[in-house]
């Protein structure tokens, strides 16, 4: 499958969250885990619901296969079809029964991990893509935006922080609306404040 983390820029931040992600604790809330033979697709949506990228599953006893396409390196145009596998290790917990686990697909890692990320047309763990949360290099602002923008994701609502509240959506309780209401517009302030605190620097740099 390829060298990992290959060409790519040290100190470049790579978001977990931006990558397709597959959670072998998902499918077995599901039940899909123990349907051997059943089929599943995941997905990578924006902040608006698009979806940008997807992978089948075939659930198998012990392994799972991933089929998805990438483009051609060379052309850009071209699709290729991608199939590849890793194998499940079921653990036995300490009060009975078993928790499952995927192997690394990466035969240069092979760890024990929960969940399988797509990056580049490659699956691999988060070590192996060396993938960071977006929390760790993120600053109080920030943390205030990414938190505002999934309430709004919450009262269906894009990712616009500019754009009013959305009313109460008519399946949610009052209480729930105005904690969150409330809550956004806590974050909303914290946001402001910083792009307050910027603007005369940012003034002084475009010379305005």
């Amino acid at each position: 499958m390829g060298s990992y983390g290959s060409g790519r820029r040290s100190g470049y931040s790579r978001k977990i969250e931006d990558r397709l992600r597959i959670d072998i604790r998902e499918l077995r809330k599901s039940g899909d885990l123990q349907r051997p033979g059943s089929s599943v697709t995941c997905g990578l949506y924006s902040g608006s619901g698009h979806l940008m990228s997807s992978v089948g599953l075939i659930i198998g006893e012990r392994r799972v296969w991933f089929l998805y396409q990438t483009r051609d390196r060379h052309s850009g145009a071209a699709l290729q079809e991608n199939r590849h596998s890793a194998d499940i290790e079921r653990m036995a917990c300490r009060f009975g029964g078993t928790r499952p686990w995927f192997i690394c697909p990466n035969s240069q890692c092979s760890r024990r991990v929960a969940t399988i990320y797509l990056d580049d047309g490659e699956l691999g763990c988060r070590h192996c893509h060396r993938l960071v949360y977006e929390s760790q290099s993120e600053t109080p602002a920030d943390r205030a935006r990414r938190r505002e923008r999934k309430i709004r994701r919450k009262l269906g609502m894009g990712p616009n922080l500019f754009t009013p509240l959305a009313d109460k959506p008519k399946s949610m309780h009052w209480r729930t609306y105005l904690k969150l209401r409330d809550t956004a517009l806590r974050y909303g302030r914290i946001s402001t404040d910083d792009l307050a605190r910027q603007t005369p620097t940012l003034r002084t740099r475009f010379g305005g």
